[in-house]
């Protein structure tokens, strides 16, 4: 039934409130004494409450309690970010709760530490057809209730709502008076009706609401609630000499010492352009360059719900394309370093802004040169001509010769690779953005980061 439960055992932030819902959020938390929903508690209990996966007890003195909302149970961009994110959070200063919509695919990969509660959270869906719409505000009740039966029951300090339509939690959070932190992936979705409304509630219900990008910052412009935090990849796993139980079964797609490898990675949906790669690739093909028998372009990735004729389609178009004998198709992968180690040149084509660019950063922090559009997130993330190259997905010819002079010129190629494994240690590592987190939290718990709880 929808809202059932099963449990398994230095920033500088503006202070001042933004609107009447957050005053009045404020006032009631000043008048329980404090500025969390659970620091009274603690400093009267001093409990060690709870346990993991594995049955050790959770210390709760002097620890903020975060709980993690995640709303899509199958594995997504969004979902990485988060599981790098709970995985370097400080655990001697921080309690981690972490809810799902149902066992899947994305809770093998949770630390065995992390306590999870599974809530049936209704799922924001393109189709609002009345059968969809009655099943959607059926469920809607029970989720939040189920969510603020959590919230109290676990002492929460913080509701961290991943992804803009991960609604239904910031609810709860407000209910049960508890600070919001509001994380944002998306530039940018269908309907954007719906879309607009989201982003509206969002900046009236967060405390804070977390941006990726500054084009994301731009969604919430004059808010000081709006944060930036670019998303952030572990450059230790993702280094230039990674390797993973996929690279040797790749190994064949470069062929021999010569072999040229240009990739597209990602959901195989029609924003991502994969079209336009597959254009990329007869353009590179018909140019007939010196050694061009050596270029292999690998498209990796799989269909999602809803754009299964898309997928199908893309696939067509690959068997009868004139490059079909160089196009090679890869289902998609949970460890994306096998791919990455035998690229040379990682491409993105869509079509739409992209509020960031996960994989351009794990590719980056693997030498790897990056080509992408110059619009949204990868803007920030590339410095063209320097790491890679920004260009728009419609310009194949540009990208075309881009290729074609990097097929030629391997010292350049090397290069941009050392330029970009730089650049994503020093502003996109998984370390920095878990220190910007772990001063946001403290920051809308002060009484308990002083010790006066």
């Amino acid at each position: 039934m929808p809202g059932d439960i099963s449990l398994e055992s230095s920033l500088s932030w503006p202070e001042k409130p933004t609107s009447s819902s957050e005053i009045g959020l404020r006032e009631a938390l000043v008048r329980r004494g404090t500025s969390c929903t659970s620091c009274k508690v603690r400093r009267f209990v001093g409990w060690k409450h709870g346990s993991g996966r594995d049955g050790q007890q959770d210390d709760l003195t002097a620890k903020i309690t975060v709980l993690f909302v995640q709303y899509l149970a199958e594995n997504s961009g969004s979902w990485q970010v988060l599981r790098t994110l709970i995985a370097r959070l400080d655990p001697e200063r921080f309690r981690i709760l972490l809810v799902l919509p149902s066992k899947g695919e994305v809770e093998a990969a949770v630390s065995p530490y992390v306590r999870i509660h599974y809530v049936v959270i209704p799922r924001l869906r393109r189709s609002l057809s009345p059968g969809y719409l009655s099943r959607f505000l059926i469920g809607v009740i029970p989720a939040i209730l189920a969510l603020c039966r959590i919230i109290r029951k676990e002492s929460i300090d913080i509701v961290h709502c991943n992804g803009l339509p991960n609604l239904f939690p910031a609810f709860a959070a407000v209910l049960s008076r508890v600070p919001l932190v509001w994380h944002v992936h998306e530039l940018e979705f269908q309907p954007m009706a719906v879309f607009r409304v989201l982003a509206w509630l969002c900046g009236k219900l967060a405390d804070r609401v977390v941006c990726v990008s500054q084009g994301v910052v731009q969604l919430f412009a004059g808010s000081e609630k709006a944060v930036l935090i670019y998303n952030g990849v572990d450059v230790n796993h993702f280094r230039p000499d990674a390797v993973s139980s996929r690279t040797d079964r790749l190994r064949h797609v470069r062929g021999d010492k010569n072999g040229f490898v240009v990739t597209q990675l990602g959901r195989i949906v029609p924003i991502k352009g994969v079209e336009w790669f597959i254009t990329l690739a007869e353009a590179l093909v018909a140019r007939k360059l010196s050694g061009s028998e050596h270029l292999r372009f690998l498209l990796v990735g799989g269909a999602i719900p809803g754009h299964e004729a898309y997928f199908k389609s893309m696939l067509g178009k690959i068997q009868s394309s004139p490059a079909r004998d160089q196009l090679i198709y890869v289902p998609a992968v949970e460890d994306t370093r096998g791919v990455l180690a035998v690229t040379d040149i990682l491409v993105q084509s869509s079509v739409i802004s992209e509020s960031f660019g996960l994989s351009l950063v794990e590719a980056m922090a693997m030498g790897k040169p990056v080509i992408a559009s110059p619009l949204g997130g990868p803007a920030e993330i590339i410095r063209d001509g320097v790491d890679g190259f920004l260009v728009s997905p419609y310009d194949v010819s540009r990208r075309a010769e881009i290729i074609a002079e990097l097929f030629r010129d391997r010292a350049r190629l090397a290069k941009l690779g050392v330029n970009g494994h730089g650049r994503a240690g020093e502003k996109f590592s998984a370390d920095r953005m878990a220190r910007e987190f772990q001063a946001l939290y403290r920051s809308l718990c002060p009484s308990q980061v002083d010790g006066n709880c």
